[in-house]
């Protein structure tokens, strides 16, 4: 019962908080935003009709939707739930020092990052391309631009958030 008691903080950065953080986030909260993001998703590519006569676009696109004028969209539901697991399980406390491994670069440089649950770069990833697909283009790009110094360590989720900010900057 301690375990556990101990495990749920996020105000602790231990090896046990930040794999009982990562997996709860992983296999929970943003399970159901991935499974919800893939339900939206193809129901949007099924309501899409293309037009052969102009250009094509690479995702489904609603011209009605530049007219709307509020928020909101099929996405909303993976939005909030990408934000729940992002409250819920983030550690940005830093975790006590270890002076043994002072002159350790790859220490140092893991101990230098703002985010210690590996996996919520998922969730933020995911959070923004539902509002890319909600078509609210600029709330994505601040999304995206978050992503890449806070996960400056991870070279694959700044490619990947920069590939979808390029998205985002040419429907704009």
């Amino acid at each position: 019962m301690l375990f556990a008691w101990n495990a749920c903080t996020s105000q602790k950065n231990t090896a046990v908080t930040r794999w009982y953080h990562s997996t709860n986030s992983r296999y929970n909260i943003h399970f159901n935003a991935q499974v919800a993001y893939d339900e939206a998703l193809k129901a949007k590519n099924e309501g899409y009709k293309d037009n052969m006569t102009e250009m094509l676009n690479v995702f489904p696109f609603d011209p009605a939707s530049l007219e709307k004028k509020s928020e909101g969209g099929s996405f909303n539901k993976v939005i909030d739930k990408s934000v729940k697991a992002i409250k819920l399980h983030s550690i940005q406390k830093k975790p006590i020092k270890d002076a043994s491994k002072k002159n350790d670069t790859k220490y140092q440089k893991w101990y230098s990052q703002r985010e210690f649950n590996p996996f919520l770069r998922n969730s933020w990833l995911l959070m923004a391309k539902a509002e890319y697909q909600n078509d609210n283009y600029l709330k994505s790009i601040s999304t995206l631009s978050y992503i890449t110094p806070l996960f400056s360590h991870d070279p694959e989720a700044v490619a990947e958030a920069r590939i979808w900010m390029v998205m985002a900057y040419r429907e704009l």
